[in-house]
């Protein structure tokens, strides 16, 4: 069953309603879960997760270079981060998020120089069906080393809102559109933040400011093409297809 997002304060899930999203009841009876908690997945561009602490309310999500897995540097890792309205995120966020379920097979770095990836659900591909759940961590490596990142997106200055004035766009005429409706073309760790902290709605794919294109999916259906809620990653396609896109505009 999916429960519609509001607001941090009134987004409860019982115990039957997390056991249907995550297939691990044993897990999740071993660790206190303070609020909601929502099956995430990271497989190659797919991803859906979400986490908030009760202090610093925020999203972490995994970010990868346009070419693909394993191609940020600690340095290129906070850089794309920062150019996604984010910051790394710290070992006690990513912990966090994954006592909420976050769950990624990609290792990726932290904003202290060491690199982990959380495992939910044991798998084949993800180190085999014997592997422990937990948040694993290679230790601090040479910053030069390349692995992904994880980013923390907090609370918003403005609004995110999906726009389509006429019809779809090449990623050049999205960046058009948003400004001239007196907006800029919204980031990722802006998007995340929409719709985990302000509940934002939609099942269409649009542009993004670092070239990629994402779904919004509130309502999991056939024509939003999942069966769960999240945000999916369409990768970074040639900039001549044309699709809608998400803008963001500060509040007055």
């Amino acid at each position: 069953k999916f429960i519609r997002v509001t607001s941090l304060r009134n987004h409860k899930v019982t115990a039957p309603q997390i056991r249907a999203h995550i297939n691990s009841s044993q897990s999740l009876s071993s660790r206190q879960i303070s609020t909601s908690t929502v099956q995430r997945r990271c497989d190659g561009v797919m991803y859906i997760l979400m986490s908030h602490d009760l202090l610093h309310p925020g999203v972490v999500f995994p970010y990868q270079h346009p070419r693909g897995r394993y191609q940020l540097s600690f340095m290129e890792a906070k850089q794309a981060c920062e150019e996604q309205d984010s910051t790394l995120a710290t070992p006690e966020q990513l912990i966090q998020a994954w006592k909420e379920g976050l769950d990624c097979c990609n290792a990726g770095w932290l904003a202290d120089g060491t690199v982990r990836f959380p495992i939910n659900q044991p798998r084949v591909t993800c180190g085999g069906p014997n592997l422990l759940p937990g948040v694993r961590s290679y230790g601090s490596k040479d910053k030069k080393r390349l692995y992904d990142g994880f980013c923390f997106s907090s609370a918003l200055k403005g609004k995110v809102y999906s726009f389509q004035p006429k019809g779809k766009m090449n990623q050049t005429e999205a960046q058009q559109a948003c400004q001239s409706d007196g907006a800029q073309i919204a980031t990722v760790g802006q998007l995340y933040a929409a719709w985990w902290l302000a509940g934002l709605n939609g099942c269409k794919a649009g542009w993004l400011a670092d070239g990629s294109v994402r779904r919004l999916i509130t309502l999991p259906s056939r024509k939003c093409g999942s069966s769960k809620p999240g945000i999916r990653s369409l990768g970074f396609p040639p900039p001549e297809r044309k699709y809608g896109v998400y803008c963001y505009k500060l509040d007055d």
